[in-house]
């Protein structure tokens, strides 16, 4: 019964874990289109009648998004950001818990090379997790 019990509930966080990237990826992408659309509807008005279609709207409103992650990648890869990230990491992130963990795996889940020597590992003790570093 112990067994049947833990099965489930390693089975459901492990679905919650699944799943909980993809809806927040989902609403802010939603949010996003909204915000978009509002902002370049003056812009959609001044077209001819015969072009301004929901569709058009619609690919104008995704073209302007996609443009502005462009952006946003071109900024993150630039050296100012990454010291910044580096700086907040070191002040705030790396003293929250499993931070590090999750930081790690999703580096090996993008095939990033930076996997240390000793990685850091999730360690469950008398029920409560902690993170654990070898170095």
């Amino acid at each position: 019964m112990k067994a049947l019990s833990q099965f489930l509930r390693t089975t459901i966080v492990g679905g919650i874990l699944f799943l909980l990237p993809i809806v927040v990826i989902s609403v802010v992408l939603g949010k996003a289109f909204d915000y978009a659309q509002r902002v370049l509807r003056p812009i959609i008005e001044l077209l001819p009648d015969w072009t301004s279609s929901t569709m058009l709207s619609a690919a104008l409103t995704i073209v302007a998004i996609g443009l502005l992650c462009f952006c946003a990648g071109l900024i993150a890869r630039s050296l100012f950001a990454q010291r910044m990230v580096a700086r907040l990491e070191s002040a705030f992130l790396s003293k929250a818990p499993v931070y590090t963990y999750v930081k790690q795996v999703g580096a090996s889940m993008m095939g990033a090379s930076g996997i240390k020597e000793f990685p850091v590992v999730l360690v469950q003790i008398s029920g409560a997790l902690a993170t654990w570093n070898s170095n």
